[in-house]
């Protein structure tokens, strides 16, 4: 399977290719664009070299400012929890196009939470950002985009994936680091605005957002929560895994990922053994913990195994004590519980109803969820797509160009 992060920016490319190109062609750096403070200059490969070191607990601060004619991306590092809830410094960045000014003021900020990704350079802070090329390039918005813990700045500790309260505690704290700097940075109004939004594992991690700043935050207000295809209850997508009659796995990958950092950050303490089969466990240094492969070469080179082939016996048994308290931590970070939703929620879901690496329960399990708590059609809006989609992709993957017309279109009104 390609690399999603990757195929997000294709497949967001040629939906908008010919806006792209207009915008692009028009962005030119103003005069009145913030000027990037004089320092001494380091190569990029020793930016990255220290950089991925990590940093003392401090304020948040820019510490990368990279300027083009189309957009001003800046690297910053900012106080947050680790899964673990210890202090600990994370990295994001904030991405503005180059028409924004004084003059030509932002009318609002896009959180954008990435899909799964295993190489280093795929999150935010170490990428081309071509997502975040592309949002400045449609709308006259800021964005904001977490690396989330295990990339950028802790590039060398084990990501939390899927971990929802862990990301989104990340994604939170970005935002509220990015509105204490914008100012500094010639952006002091922004439009009052706020979208959240993310596909995939950024889908989990956007209504993991919106769970927190519910429980926790009260004076952020979010006008429209974009999710789309997200695992919101790994309860769900672990039972659709154990349920599967196909002796094979979509995205092997992700559920590597899923029960690894589960059962490390969850501190159920079980043996690597009780999870993976040997050849797994001996490759998995190189294909995980070194974060040079992305999610697509690591499911190349799992093909031609089978479920079997993968997992130890206990994890693919639903009644075994593995699978029960893995069960158990999920429910733990599950969106579906421990929070309710404001009763004007404005949100919008999309699935596809074939999509075969997160299974369409696990958006039909948070619909109901959400209208048992009182929201209604004119506020929830849920695209369970049943299209066919363009040979060679897969469902989930084609899903990205849909979901992102819908975001283009209802975001745009929104603007206005």
């Amino acid at each position: 399977m390609k690399k999603i992060r990757y195929l997000f920016s294709v497949l967001f490319l040629s939906a908008f290719l010919c806006s792209f190109v207009l915008a692009c062609k028009n962005n030119s750096a103003s005069d009145d664009a913030p000027k990037e403070t004089p320092s001494t200059q380091v190569s990029e490969e020793e930016f990255i070299k220290e950089f991925i070191e990590g940093y003392e607990l401090s304020e948040a601060k820019v510490v990368r400012t990279n300027k083009s004619s189309v957009m001003n991306a800046y690297t910053i590092i900012y106080p947050s929890k680790d899964p673990y809830g210890k202090n600990i410094m994370l990295s994001a960045v904030i991405s503005v196009s180059a028409t924004i000014t004084a003059d030509n003021p932002a009318k609002g900020l896009v959180l954008y939470n990435h899909a799964t990704i295993n190489k280093a350079t795929e999150c935010p802070s170490r990428s081309d950002l071509g997502e975040q090329k592309m949002i400045a390039a449609f709308f006259p918005v800021i964005t904001i985009s977490p690396d989330y813990y295990g990339f950028g700045c802790t590039e060398k500790e084990h990501q939390a994936y899927c971990i929802g309260a862990a990301n989104a505690q990340a994604s939170v704290d970005a935002l509220l680091a990015a509105k204490k700097l914008l100012p500094s940075l010639g952006y002091s109004n922004y439009g009052s605005k706020l979208f959240n939004m993310g596909y995939s594992q950024g889908g989990q991690t956007t209504m993991a957002v919106l769970k927190l700043v519910r429980q926790n935050y009260p004076d952020i207000n979010i006008t429209k929560t974009f999710a789309g295809a997200g695992p919101y209850d790994l309860e769900v997508f672990y039972g659709t895994f154990l349920n599967s009659e196909s002796e094979y796995v979509s995205m092997p990958s992700a559920i590597i990922d899923v029960l690894y950092a589960f059962n490390k950050f969850g501190k159920l303490g079980f043996p690597e053994t009780k999870l993976f089969k040997d050849k797994i466990i001996a490759d998995f240094d190189k294909w995980f913990e070194s974060k040079k492969y992305t999610s697509g070469d690591i499911c190349t080179h799992l093909a031609s195994l089978k479920k079997t082939d993968i997992f130890a016996a206990d994890v693919l048994d639903k009644d075994s004590e593995v699978s029960k308290k893995l069960m158990a931590e999920f429910k733990k970070d599950s969106i579906l519980h421990d929070w309710t939703p404001a009763a004007d929620e404005s949100i919008y879901l999309y699935h596809h109803k074939m999509d075969e690496t997160v299974p369409v329960e696990t958006t039909e399990a948070l619909e109901a969820f959400l209208k048992e708590n009182g929201l209604s059609n004119s506020t929830l809006k849920v695209d369970i797509d049943e299209t066919t989609p363009a040979k060679n992709y897969s469902y989930h993957v084609a899903g990205i160009t849909p979901f992102l017309v819908a975001v283009q279109s209802q975001a745009s009104s929104l603007l206005k």
